[in-house]
Formats: C-alpha cells, structure tokens, sequence
C-alpha cells in the first residue's frame, strides 16, 4: 500500500472516531450559568447607567449652583435702588394740622356725636366734590349761609377752622361770604375761582379727605353707641316715672281705703250709742 493510501485509511479511522459523551450535570450547570451571566451583565449595566444618571445629576447642580452664583454676584454688584422718598415737610404739617383739627371736632367734651358725624360727614362730601369735580366751580365756591353747612359744619366747634385748614378760603363777594377753593385775585379787593383746582390744593384736599374718611367711621360708630345710651336713659326714665305714677296711685288708695274703715268705724260707733240710749 502507498503512502497516500496509508494516509487516507488514517483520516478514515479519525472519521469513525466514537462521539463525545457529554454529562447531564454538566450540561446543566451550563445552561443555569447562562443566565446568571446574563443578569450580572444586566446589573452592571444597569449600575453603570445609575453611575452614569448621578454624574449627570451632579454636574447639572453644579451648573444651576454656578449659575445661581453668578446671578447673585451680579445683583450684589448692581446698586440698590434708591428709596422712594417720603412725604415733604409741608405735607407732613398739613396733615398733623388736619389730624389735630378732627380730633378736636370729636372731642365728646365740645360737640356731641351726632353733630360730630354731621360735620365730618358733610365736611368729607365738600372735599370730596372738590376733588372729583376739580373744573366745576359750583363745588369750591359754597355759600356760607348754606343750611347745610351752616348748620352741620359752623354750628360745629373747629368745624369751619378744617374746612380753612383742607384748602378753602372765607371770601366776601357784593356782600355775601363764601368758602372758595383756588382762590385768583385780580387786585383791586377783586377775586375769582380759579378754573380748576391747583394742585397744590389738591393734595391738600387729598390729606383732608383721607383724614375725614378715617374720622367719619370712628364718629358713625360713638353716634351709634350714644343713641343707644340716650334711648337706654330714656327709657328708664320713663320706667322711673311710671313706677312713681303707681306709687302716688297706690298711696292714694290706701289713703282712700283707711279714710273708709275711719268712717266705717265712727258710724258704728254712734249706731251703738244711739241703741245704748
């Protein structure tokens, strides 16, 4: 036999080799192996995503805590704003003046409480009319013989002195008095109402109003408080007058019955001497 031929007899015998017997223990652990890997594979890239998530989320917060830095830096840096500024020294004055007025008006001690209430609040609807109709003349030029005003504000002690105080002024034209607001003199003694309000008499109405709003609240609520006071006293009054008129009527009947028994007593009394004789 040739050489070729001795090799391909050898090939043939590998060829005719038994198959390899695989154990069933270790097929299993196999197949169980398989799986775990997969769920450690499964985990690690699930950790690695959750390291991956964190690093983000920290670098987000650093750039928001950067920027909130630099933001505040900024506005650190910029200048305050300036300070609104507060009322001037002539408005403050105007305003402890008209404060110190309504005070007076509501002294229990100078004017009662109903005619307190009147004068605020006829005094509130003069200033008011003067502001909310600043072109109509009619409402800063009031005659001082006004029913109304005489009798609320005049008749009022320190009423007419706030009304003066709230930017009216006591005039006299072809010899009638009025309270004007925005008064223009033309020389000569002559004047005229100016067309419309100035300003500076409009704040100044603006205080007066403020101060009579505040003031009018207060005077509505003693008028309450003092009618209920003067209707209790009323009304004990009368009850004190009532129980007197039964009282004098009592005694007048007791009066009435003792005279009777005395008559009764004296008319027995000579019956039985007139049997006796």
């Amino acid at each position: 036999m040739s050489a070729s031929s001795e090799e391909r007899a050898s090939d043939d015998d590998d060829d005719d080799e038994p198959p390899r017997v695989v154990d069933p223990a270790e097929a299993a652990s196999t197949a169980m192996e398989t799986p775990r890997q997969k769920a450690r594979q499964s985990a690690a890239e699930a950790e690695a995503a959750a390291v991956a998530a964190r690093a983000g989320a920290a670098e987000a917060a650093a750039k928001r805590f950067e920027r909130a830095s630099a933001a505040a830096a900024e506005a650190a840096s910029r200048p305050a704003p300036p300070a609104p500024a507060g009322p001037s020294a002539a408005t403050r004055d105007a305003r402890e003046k008209l404060l110190d007025i309504s005070r007076a008006i509501r002294d229990p001690h100078r004017n009662a409480p109903p005619a307190q209430e009147r004068c605020i609040a006829t005094l509130h609807s003069i200033v008011s009319n003067a502001l909310t109709r600043p072109d109509d003349t009619k409402y800063r030029k009031i005659r001082c013989a006004n029913k109304t005003v005489a009798a609320a504000v005049a008749n009022c002690l320190s009423g007419e002195e706030f009304l003066l105080a709230s930017g009216f002024a006591r005039k006299v034209d072809t010899l009638e008095a009025y309270y004007v607001c925005g008064v223009r003199e033309e020389g000569g003694g002559r004047w005229s109402v100016s067309p419309t309000t100035p300003p500076a008499l409009r704040e100044r109405l603006d205080i007066a109003r403020d101060v009579l709003q505040k003031a009018l609240a207060s005077a509505r609520e003693k008028t309450e408080r003092y009618e209920r006071e003067k209707n209790r006293e009323k009304n004990e009054m009368i009850d004190a007058k009532e129980k007197a008129k039964a009282a004098i009527a009592e005694d007048k009947e007791r009066r009435r019955q003792a005279e009777a028994r005395k008559r009764d007593a004296k008319a027995l009394a000579a019956a039985a001497e007139t049997d006796a004789a």
